[in-house]
């Protein structure tokens, strides 16, 4: 009887094992991610290859494919046009992908993170700025704000030139603030014209292009 239980036991035992490796079986396997792609990438670049090698009669489709930007060649996902990571409403993306076998169905994520190139030039709204200043201002006290916009959110450095000038200055390099540098009197001076300039900063520390803001009067 015993030997009967323990023959019984083994086979339960082995049986299991069977059933958990058999569904443990995947048919196609996705690199972990987020994938990450340059935006303004050209079109058709491979994102990512799908590795099928488990199942290779498989057959692959997109489940869903955000704003129609990619689709498959074979077993890799590719780019359908250029990303343009201003345009995203979120840098990441997240493709559904079916791995259908003869008798096996699955479904994979693949999440990509577009990544923003510092690409769009920031731009003041104007050429010219016309600042009404009082006489006898006091010295540190603010006569204007003036910004630049920058769709890729790069941080600005800003200066006043000629820099030399008496009577107005930046609160600081990173904020677009004139302030009053020394008391103004309208009977020794009656306009002051003045360059407004940023510079940005490239990746990895390297100074960008520096653009001409607006004249001050």
């Amino acid at each position: 009887m015993d030997d009967k239980h323990s023959t019984a036991s083994l086979l339960t035992l082995f049986i299991l094992v069977l059933v958990h490796a058999g569904h443990s079986q995947r048919p196609c396997i996705v690199p972990p991610g987020p994938v990450l792609v340059s935006e303004n990438n050209t079109a058709d670049v491979e994102v990512v290859q799908i590795d099928t090698s488990p199942s290779p009669d498989q057959v692959l489709d997109l489940l869903v494919n955000p704003s129609d930007l990619f689709y498959l060649q074979g077993n890799a996902l590719m780019a359908k046009r250029g990303l343009d990571f201003e345009a995203l409403s979120s840098p990441t993306l997240t493709v559904w992908v079916q791995c259908k076998t003869e008798n096996f169905t699955l479904s994979e994520s693949v999440e990509i993170l577009v990544e923003n190139i510092n690409d769009n030039p920031p731009n003041f709204d104007k050429t010219h700025y016309n600042l009404d200043v009082n006489e006898l201002s006091p010295v540190n006290s603010s006569v204007g704000l003036i910004e630049a916009t920058d769709v890729d959110s790069e941080p600005l450095y800003y200066r006043l030139e000629p820099a030399s000038d008496k009577y107005f200055r930046l609160e600081n390099a990173t904020s677009p603030k004139i302030v009053v540098k020394s008391v103004i009197d309208y009977d020794t001076i009656q306009k002051i014209s003045l360059v407004y300039t940023y510079r940005e900063r490239g990746e990895r520390g390297r100074e960008g292009e520096r653009g001409e803001g607006g004249h001050l009067m």
